[in-house]
């Protein structure tokens, strides 16, 4: 008599509705951030992949301070941005940021800032945006340094530590 074995079902549903787990199967990046990321690495940074591998971060150093700055790639693959953690302001510090001086220093073709609430504090984000066709090491080198050189310009406005003591606004 051959006797055969029924698999129990209800697990092999409960693999099949959850999947598997999530450290099997690691994220892919996208092969047009990889081969912009391999660009950045020929210039000289080191690039830092994030876990998810939707974007990689390099340090840049501006005058003062060094720009831990964010690089991602549209979902079209046609544009690179670029965004880095500039300040985040406490209620007190929001009230005395100038807005105005910061949308002046922001150039919407491919330099602005932004704010993004954190918990009871404000964030402000340097951003940048580049388009990827035609774009070589000898045009993204100095779009780099251009864009930390705009947040440097504008560390009167967002640095806490250059506003006077008074509440005045016209830093």
């Amino acid at each position: 008599m051959l006797r055969t074995f029924k698999r129990p079902v209800i697990p092999l549903l409960a693999l099949a509705l959850l999947g598997a787990p999530a450290s099997a199967v690691p994220p892919a990046e996208s092969p047009v951030l990889a081969s912009f990321e391999n660009m950045v690495a020929n210039m000289g940074y080191t690039p830092e992949e994030s876990s998810d591998k939707t974007n990689f971060s390099v340090l840049l150093d501006g005058a003062d301070y060094s720009y831990n700055a964010v690089f991602s790639v549209s979902s079209d693959g046609g544009m690179v941005v670029i965004y880095a953690q500039v300040a985040t302001y406490s209620g007190e510090q929001l009230t005395r940021l100038n807005c105005v001086k910061l949308l002046e220093a922001s150039d919407p073709d491919d330099f602005y800032f932004s704010m993004e609430k954190t918990g009871t504090n404000e964030t402000l984000y340097a951003n940048g945006t580049l388009p990827l066709k035609g774009l070589t090491p000898q045009i993204l080198r100095p779009y780099l340094e251009g864009w930390v050189g705009d947040i440097d310009a504008s560390q009167s406005v967002w640095d806490t530590t250059l506003w006077r003591a008074s509440p005045d606004r016209s830093l």
